[in-house]
C-alpha cells in the first residue's frame, strides 16, 4: 500500500492551516490532538554536531546530483531529512538499516532521530519580529487503515506531527488538494503544489509531511539605490547584465579552500546565509563537501565591499528523489516485496504493507535588498576558516558569477537551504 512522505521548508512564522475543502480532508475532530510540546532544550556541542553532520552530509550526497542539468537550483536538506526521518521511525530490519545509512544517523540512530526532533524544536525559538521561522509536520492518514498508535504517538510527541484521518479510497484527488493546500498555506504560497496529478491514489495509505517557512531581513540592509546593473559572466563565458546590490560594511568574510566566502546575518544574528564564490572560471560546485559544511563556522568579521545579484528561484514544480535515495543506498524501502515498515503498520495480510512509491521535494527562494525569502517541500509516497588577509583597503566579494548559497541556522549549524545561482536574470 502506498505511503507518500511530504517535506516542505519555507521562511517566515506561524504555522496557519486552512480549512480543508468538503471532502478533501478529515474535519477537525478527526486530527489527532497532540500532546503538551516538550521544552526545546538548547542542544550541546556534541548533539548539534550529530545533527549538522546528519544534513550536512545528506546535502553534500544530493547535491551534485539535484544540481546536475540545472542552471539555477535550491534545496532544503533540512526538509528532507526531518521526512525521511519520520519515516524511518517506522521502519525495521534492513530497510531501517539502509535508511539510517542514507541519513547519517552515525552509531545511535534513535538518538539522533530524537536530537533532530528536538533541534525542529530549536528552531521555532530563532524567530524575533525581523526574521519568521516556522517548522510544522502533519500525517495525513486513510481513515479506514490500522497504524500502529506507539508510531503515531512517537511522531506526535517527536516532531508535533498529528494524524489526520483523510479518505484515500473514496476521494484521493480532493485528499490530494488538500493536502497541497496545507503545505501552500505553511509556505505562505510559496509552494502551491508538492504533490503533483496522479501522486496519490486510492492504494494510497499515508503521507508524512513536512514544511518548513523562512522569511529574514538582513541585519546589515542594502540600499535600493545602490542596486544598479552590472554585467555577470554565466558558466560559458557569456557576459550579461542583471540588477546587482552594493555595499560596504563589516561582513564575515573568509578565503579558503579555493573560494571566497561571505557570511550576510539576518536581523537578531540566529541565521546567516553564507555566499561561496569560487575563483574566476571555476565552477562553484566542488566547493560542497560534507566535511567543508559541518566545520563552516561563523567567519571572522571585517570590512568588505559587495556586491551580489538579486535572484528568485522558483521552480515549476516538485522534483522526485527515488531514484537519487535509491542510488545512495536506500533501496529496499522503495521495494514492494521487500520493504519493512512494520513500525508503522503490520496488517496480516501482506498485500497492505506499506513501501515507499515516491519522495516529492521542492524549494522556493528569494533574495532582494530588503533580505531573503525561502521554502521548500519534500514529499515521500509508499505503497502495500584560514586567517583572512589583513588589508588596508575593503576585502572585494564582487558575485559576478556563478556562485552557491547556504542559509544556516547559527547555533546548531543546521543547513536550512543550499543551492546554486548560475544566471540571476529573471526567468521568463
Amino acid at each position: 500500500m502506498d505511503v507518500l512522505l511530504v517535506g516542505a521548508a519555507c521562511l517566515a512564522s506561524g504555522s496557519g492551516c486552512r480549512k480543508p475543502d468538503a471532502g478533501s480532508s478529515a474535519s477537525p475532530a478527526e486530527v489527532s490532538r497532540l500532546p503538551p510540546p516538550a521544552e526545546a532544550a538548547p542542544l550541546d556541542d556534541e548533539e548539534a554536531r550529530l545533527v549538522s553532520g546528519a544534513v550536512a552530509s545528506l546535502a553534500a550526497d544530493l547535491y551534485p546530483r539535484l544540481a546536475a542539468d540545472r542552471t539555477n537550483m535550491a534545496f532544503s536538506p533540512t526538509s528532507i531529512l526531518l521526512a525521511l526521518a519520520m519515516t524511518s521511525g517506522g521502519a525495521r530490519g534492513e530497510t531501517a538499516a539502509e535508511m539510517n545509512a542514507v541519513m547519517h544517523l552515525g552509531d545511535d540512530p534513535d538518538r539522533t532521530r530524537a536530537l533532530l526532533g528536538r533541534a525542529q524544536r530549536v528552531l521555532l525559538t530563532a524567530g524575533s519580529e525581523s526574521v519568521q521561522l516556522a517548522v510544522a509536520n502533519r500525517l495525513f492518514g486513510e481513515r479506514t487503515y490500522r497504524f500502529r498508535p506507539e508510531f503515531l504517538e512517537w511522531t506526535a510527541a517527536e516532531y508535533a506531527a498529528p494524524l489526520e484521518a483523510v479518505d484515500f479510497r473514496g476521494a484521493f484527488e480532493a485528499v490530494r488538494g488538500g493536502i497541497n493546500d496545507w503545505v501552500a498555506e505553511q509556505t505562505r504560497d510559496r509552494i502551491p503544489v508538492i504533490l503533483p496529478e496522479r501522486s496519490v491514489d486510492p492504494d494510497t495509505r499515508l503521507v508524512l509531511v513536512n514544511a518548513i517557512y523562512f522569511k529574514g531581513r538582513w541585519a546589515l540592509v542594502f540600499e535600493p539605490e545602490a542596486t544598479v546593473p552590472r554585467p555577470f559572466t554565466l558558466a560559458d563565458g557569456t557576459k550579461v547584465e542583471v540588477p546587482t546590490m552594493a555595499a560596504r560594511d563589516d561582513f564575515g568574510y573568509a578565503a579558503r579552500d579555493g573560494a571566497q566566502l561571505l557570511e550576510l546575518p539576518y536581523a537578531g544574528d540566529a541565521l546567516s546565509m553564507v555566499v561561496v564564490l569560487p575563483a574566476e572560471g571555476a565552477a562553484p560546485d566542488p566547493w560542497l563537501t560534507a566535511e567543508r559544511l559541518a566545520g563552516l563556522g561563523r567567519l571572522p568579521v571585517q570590512e568588505v565591499e559587495v556586491r551580489l545579484p538579486r535572484f528568485r528561484i522558483d521552480p515549476p514544480g516538485p522534483c522526485r528523489l527515488e531514484a537519487e535515495l535509491q542510488a545512495l543506498g536506500m533501496e529496499r524501502a522503495f521495494d514492494p516485496g521487500a520493504a519493512e515498515f512494520e513500525g508503522m503498520a503490520d496488517p496480516p495480510n501482506p498485500d497492505d504493507r506499506l513501501y515507499v512509491s515516491a519522495v516529492f521535494h521542492r524549494a522556493f527562494v528569494e533574495v532582494n535588498e530588503e533580505g531573503t525569502e525561502a521554502a521548500a517541500a519534500t514529499a515521500v509516497v509508499m505503497a502495500p576558516q584560514g586567517m583572512p588577509p589583513s588589508p588596508r583597503e575593503p576585502l572585494r566579494f564582487h558575485a559576478d558569477r556563478p556562485f552557491l548559497f547556504l542559509i544556516r541556522e547559527n547555533r546548531t549549524g543546521l543547513v536550512l537551504f543550499a543551492g546554486r545561482v548560475g544566471d540571476p536574470r529573471p526567468a521568463g
